[in-house]
């Protein structure tokens, strides 16, 4: 686990490839054993996570918030066979009548797609789906 920063992502990104070198599998946050198709952009793999501030943090930072999102990169890797399924890069984007989402393939590549609400199975399940959520 690293700060949800470039550098953090810089350092996850390091340790991914020592681990697939190594002859790991990577279970999360990637769906394969590819290159990171983040390293082309500008953008970096990481997730939020919202949590609770106690009394005393709020008074400290000054903070009116009682919750503080923090964001973060990880790395989970095993001996063995894993299978792969897209997973959520970026926070859904819930429109009136479908949903926008950010995919990394198990090909390697990202995707955006779009979930209609006519297509009611699959736009009910996006619905519901979560920042870093398998598709």
């Amino acid at each position: 686990v690293e700060p949800g920063t470039p550098q953090g992502f810089s350092n996850i990104r390091e340790a991914r490839k020592k681990a697939i070198q190594q002859g790991f599998q990577i279970l999360a946050p990637c769906p394969h054993q590819l290159a990171c198709p983040m390293e082309q952009t500008r953008a970096w793999c990481h997730v939020r996570t919202r949590f609770e501030r106690p009394q005393f943090q709020r008074t400290m930072k000054e903070a009116t918030l009682n919750y503080e999102d923090e964001p973060f990169c990880y790395l989970i890797v095993h001996r063995g066979s894993s299978s792969a399924a897209p997973r959520l890069v970026d926070h859904p984007q819930k429109r009136k009548g479908h949903v926008h989402l950010s995919l990394c393939q198990p090909d390697g590549t990202l995707k955006k797609i779009v979930v209609s609400k006519k297509e009611k199975d699959r736009y009910s399940r996006a619905k519901e789906l979560a920042w870093g959520d398998l598709l």
